[in-house]
């Protein structure tokens, strides 16, 4: 029992820092569409299994939760109200279970105030666990239900609530309560080390209301608290409010430079004092859900809105592929991309990268009927378009395409090996090329000629010796003069 403290902290911590996988990426923004709504979009790669919310936040006003809607397989959007000048936060909030434990993978919720203790409504909410079930000792003050945190730019604030919603820290002379918020470091868990806010009475010899870097003495068998500094700590509403300062933890060496991305949660502790050998018994309370917090200050923040440029990139006559360069100044990703053939059909472009702080080039691959002209069309919010119009050279009818290629596979792709199945494949070798969401090339399937013009594929998802991990790929297949593109999200 002496030791149980520093089970939970190390090991439990190390297991979910050592295994986490992000179940969604690539968030992204447009500009204000004609409702004054900005759309805010992301791939999940949980593959539907997990109910994603999402919060935004205007100038640091109550976060609000708004609809999520799915795009396409593996692609969801959400809607968030806009006014030129707002500072507009958002944020993800996931829920999954591992080990028998929920852990919440999520965005920090972040504020520009360093007001104390801050209100329910500015905080990110974590979890709730169970009534009753405690580990080794029951209270109702150990009982942890509600958990909650948040960053500003100086401290890191957690609140947890329990269920009888007061928290005394002295049961007598000899027994007292403990409260703490547990953080998890991955660069400090290789060496042991934990971090903790701690509120409690003065227990001496033992610990103390700070903020505490947590090892284990071998020969002792116990923790080891070493103070790093103040935390601030109050009652308020039935929750109990914690904060400490985020250059006390980034000052000691074991904890290093603010991650990217740390475990918190709550955890409640009974200390018995044995008035013959003055040491303290620790009994474990409770343990709330486990957050995985992801330090990413998600805000869109502009004056006006600047059009995206578009301009020309190439086209092949080959392959009937048509390329076009996007470049926002906002990072805002298009609400149209599109072509317009005469015959008004209306074909949709693909994006080669999701990561829109750069110029990202759309490709179109044109259908099988002749068209002399056609006319594309980019929007960052849905009704100031840039346009342009291609016309194509009368004598180079070699750029229609002689059959219709068509590709049928799984999407999203759960399990490998995935069969592809390619139907209007002409006599010429077949080259299908994997990228990932960066452009990058990561696998070559490449086939010999076809004599019956269709070609399945049982494919075991190896890319440069190793199997694709989670994520948004894009296949292109190319067989003599035809092309297409497929987009294809892997979830594992």
């Amino acid at each position: 029992m002496k030791h149980i403290l520093t089970i939970v902290l190390m090991s439990i911590t190390a297991l979910l820092m050592a295994q986490y996988e992000i179940p969604f990426g690539n968030l992204r923004h447009s500009s204000i569409d004609d409702n004054g709504y900005i759309h805010l979009r992301w791939e999940d790669l949980s593959g539907a299994t997990l109910n994603p919310e999402f919060f935004y936040s205007a100038n640091d006003a109550p976060w609000q939760s708004s609809t999520i809607q799915d795009i396409s397989p593996g692609e969801k959007e959400a809607l968030a109200p806009y006014s030129f000048g707002q500072k507009l936060r958002y944020r993800l909030h996931y829920s999954i279970e591992e080990m028998g434990e929920t852990i919440a993978m999520m965005h920090s919720a972040y504020w520009d105030s360093e007001t104390f203790p801050p209100s329910l409504n500015n905080l990110a909410y974590i979890g709730t666990d169970a009534t009753g079930d405690s580990i080794t000792v029951y209270s109702p003050n150990l009982d942890l239900q509600e958990t909650y945190m948040a960053r500003s730019p100086d401290k890191l604030y957690f609140t947890l609530k329990n269920l009888s919603a007061s928290y005394p820290v002295m049961n007598s002379f000899t027994s007292y309560n403990v409260y703490l918020c547990v953080i998890g470091n991955a660069a400090s868990l290789i060496d042991s080390v934990g971090y903790a806010m701690i509120y409690s009475f003065n227990i001496p010899g033992l610990v103390s209301n700070g903020l505490y870097k947590i090892g284990y003495d071998s020969e002792t068998q116990m923790p080891v608290f070493n103070r790093l500094g103040n935390i601030q700590s109050q009652v308020s509403g039935g929750a109990l409010n914690l904060a400490c300062n985020i250059s006390d933890l980034t000052a000691d060496p074991d904890f290093g430079a603010m991650p990217d991305a740390l475990i918190m949660f709550g955890l409640t502790l009974k200390v018995d004092i044995d008035l013959t050998s003055l040491e303290p018994q620790l009994g474990l309370g409770d343990y709330s859900t486990f957050g995985f917090i992801i330090f990413q200050d998600n805000y869109y923040q502009v004056s006006q809105n600047t059009l995206p440029v578009c301009t020309f990139n190439s086209y092949n006559p080959s392959t009937g592929m048509l390329q076009i360069d996007y470049w926002d100044a906002e990072a805002d990703f298009p609400l149209v991309s599109e072509a317009i053939l005469p015959d008004g059909t209306i074909l949709q472009f693909l994006p080669t990268t999701l990561d829109f702080s750069s110029p990202v080039t759309y490709t179109l691959q044109l259908p099988v009927i002749e068209v002399d002209s056609l006319v594309w069309r980019f929007s960052d919010n849905g009704f100031d378009i840039v346009q342009d119009v291609i016309h194509f050279v009368a004598n180079q009818d070699s750029y229609l395409i002689p059959s219709a290629l068509s590709c049928t596979m799984a999407n999203p792709v759960y399990s490998f090996p995935v069969n592809i199945n390619l139907k209007g494949l002409g006599n010429s070798p077949v080259s299908i090329n994997i990228y990932n969401i960066k452009g990058q090339k990561v696998a070559e399937l490449n086939q010999p000629p076809t004599g019956n013009g269709e070609l399945n594929i049982i494919w075991n998802g190896i890319a440069s010796r190793n199997r694709l991990t989670s994520g948004v790929y894009f296949m292109k297949v190319e067989n003599g003069k035809q092309s297409l593109t497929r987009k294809f999200v892997v979830v594992n």
